[in-house]
């Protein structure tokens, strides 16, 4: 995959987005489908994921219902399930993505992935 980086539109405003992936796996939507189809639109597509139609784009791209991810994005419930998240990995030392725990082990970034594999694998 061709690779900017310096992406016109980052950072951005990271909230809609991280709620509407959480709105994704609370309706049993692939929420990591979703979460690579953002990275890829941020990374390699020069798209803006802080603008609502953007997202909406991406979800139906992905065979999801962007607009109803919009929607239930702002919901209470979902707002608490990512205040909830976030406490989580606060608690866990995460400090920037990717990060994976595995047996309280922390692997981040995308050069741990073979530490991850191996420490799967035993």
């Amino acid at each position: 995959m061709a690779l900017n980086v310096e992406p016109a539109f980052f950072p951005v405003n990271e909230m809609l987005v991280a709620r509407m992936v959480v709105a994704a796996r609370r309706v049993g939507a692939d929420a990591g489908r979703l979460t690579n189809a953002i990275l890829r639109a941020v990374w390699a597509g020069e798209r803006n994921i802080a603008d609502a139609e953007t997202l909406t784009a991406i979800a139906g791209e992905n065979d999801m219902d962007g607009a109803a991810l919009l929607t239930a994005a702002e919901n209470a419930e979902v707002a608490d399930d990512y205040s909830a998240d976030t406490t989580e990995a606060v608690e866990l030392g995460v400090f920037g993505a990717p990060t994976f725990v595995s047996d309280g082990q922390l692997y981040w970034g995308p050069d741990r992935l073979d530490f991850l594999s191996r420490a799967l694998d035993t």
